[in-house]
């Protein structure tokens, strides 16, 4: 468990990496992007997942994977398709005052690491922990503490979004 606090702090510290030259506006465009396609891949990747699994029929301790795999390719494919309608729609960029671009996109860049890193967290949370093949049980206080607030962003936007039943699906509580 030490090496998933190690990984969630290494996705938010290239994170941000990836975001502190990007502008105010790129940045605001790429935290709704994110935003809006773990929303879509919680719940479809979640469907494609099962729909994969009655296909293939793996073994009970390797299901998990294919759901977790199909979220991840629906979250991609969401964003790919939002990034390109984005950037075709808005050509030219919202000026703003230097300073505040400047100022502006490293704050909004650290949103932008905060929720990718909490949908890699809500991920990891939902299907391998879920599934007992990452066992919480033996991570110390500190990184059970570390992954419930990683989570805690993304947890929160799908639980208000779609309900807290499908939260509970997700995390195999049905």
């Amino acid at each position: 468990m030490g090496l998933l606090t190690l990984l969630l702090a290494f996705v938010f510290f290239a994170g941000i990496a990836m975001t502190v030259n990007e502008g105010l506006w790129s940045n605001t465009i790429t935290v709704f992007i994110i935003l809006i396609a773990a929303l879509i891949a919680i719940p479809w990747g979640y469907i494609a997942g099962v729909a994969i699994i009655d296909a293939v029929q793996p073994s009970a301790e390797n299901a998990w994977a294919f759901t977790f795999a199909a979220v991840w390719g629906v979250f991609a494919l969401s964003a790919i398709v939002m990034r390109t309608i984005a950037d075709k729609s808005s050509r030219v960029r919202l000026r703003f005052i230097p300073q505040l671009d400047k100022i502006g996109g490293i704050l909004i860049g650290l949103v932008v690491a905060t929720m990718y890193t909490s949908f890699v967290a809500a991920t990891l949370w939902y299907w391998p922990i879920s599934a007992g093949v990452w066992k919480i049980a033996e991570a110390s206080d500190f990184q059970k503490t570390a992954m419930m607030r990683a989570t805690a962003p993304i947890h929160t936007a799908v639980t208000k979004f779609h309900g807290r039943e499908m939260a509970d699906i997700v995390q195999h509580k049905n």
